[in-house]
């Protein structure tokens, strides 16, 4: 069959997307300097302890300051962990190739979301194109693409989870519903946040089968062995993180704290911003006290950080706020 010149035109159109999204990842990769992706020196750190084992690292006063490290999501730290020792071995310790395999799952995200408007807008290219441009060109996603964050591992993940719904939905083929499974799965081991997406395209998939749900074990049961095997081994990996934390700690991810105690946690500087914050907004500490110990956060965008969002819950009057003003170095009334 003939191509016609629209088709020419909107393959044209992507391909001049996708390259310059490509050439813009490439750019920023290399140029960013590592202090301002938000959270990128935490996420090294953690890839790198990783990279010291073939498991998950044990808690201990070396790795205090990346927070939790077992007992959290550890799927994007172990693979990139995995990156780090093979690229390690051509191009010595560096950040640009954890940047560059960051961005290799950001234009996979990319093409992923493509393949999700077709197939819920199909016969619309103008609707794919506007899609794809808005989604490159989106600040928040192509700068954090270009830095090392398990956002760029949960993003493609939820990406394809959505599409092999979307196919499910379409054509009812067993191997979508267990790649839908899968790819669920995987991001729940990505990000904890992805648990509500995970619920939702739950939810997504039970309203839309409401009235053939009994028969979609089957359903993925039909999809092959390979597929029902890592469906097992992903279910499993899940069970494993989250029920064990759930019997342990009784919270699916459990706070820093409660692993390593409140002054080791201190370490970590998010813990240590977040912790200052909420004792200033419970009247712990009055504004002196506070502004005195962000000093002892170390990293310097999270120390500025802190103290700009004390200075402006004392200028909103936080209702919170009452009890700081009888509080001092010694403590609160």
């Amino acid at each position: 069959m003939t191509q016609s010149p629209t088709d020419d035109r909107t393959r044209l159109a992507i391909g001049v997307c996708l390259a310059y999204f490509g050439a813009r990842l490439l750019a920023l990769a290399v140029a960013i300097d590592p202090s301002v992706p938000p959270d990128e020196t935490t996420h090294v750190g953690r890839v790198l302890a990783y990279a010291t084992t073939w498991g998950i690292p044990a808690p201990g006063p070396e790795n205090h300051a990346l927070g939790l490290l077992g007992e959290r999501p550890f799927l994007y730290y172990w693979v990139m962990a995995r990156v780090h020792s093979l690229a390690s071995l051509v191009f010595g310790d560096g950040l640009l190739p954890l940047r560059l395999a960051n961005a290799a799952l950001a234009f996979a995200t990319a093409v992923c979301g493509l393949r999700f408007v077709r197939v819920v807008a199909p016969g619309q290219p103008l609707t794919h194109v506007v899609f794809l441009v808005l989604l490159t060109n989106t600040l928040m996603f192509t700068g954090v693409a270009a830095s090392v964050s398990y956002d760029n591992g949960a993003n493609l993940l939820g990406a394809a989870a959505f599409y092999h719904l979307a196919r499910f939905c379409r054509d009812r083929d067993p191997r979508d519903l267990a790649s839908l499974a899968i790819a669920a799965g995987l991001g729940c081991l990505a990000k904890r946040s992805f648990l509500p997406v995970a619920a939702l395209l739950a939810v997504g998939l039970a309203w839309h089968e409401r009235r053939r749900l009994r028969q979609l074990p089957a359903r993925a049961a039909g999809a092959g062995g390979l597929r029902v095997a890592a469906l097992a081994l992903v279910a499993a990996a899940n069970l494993w993180l989250y029920g064990g934390n759930l019997i342990e700690y009784g919270r699916l991810v459990p706070g820093f704290e409660q692993v390593v105690g409140a002054e080791a946690a201190r370490q970590n500087r998010i813990f240590a911003r977040d912790t200052l914050l909420d004792d200033f907004r419970e009247g712990r500490l009055d504004l002196r006290e506070a502004m005195r110990r962000t000093s002892e956060i170390d990293h310097p965008a999270d120390r500025e950080s802190a103290r700009r969002q004390l200075a402006g819950l004392r200028r909103r009057g936080d209702f919170r706020l009452a009890r700081a003003r009888s509080c001092g170095p010694a403590g609160c009334r």
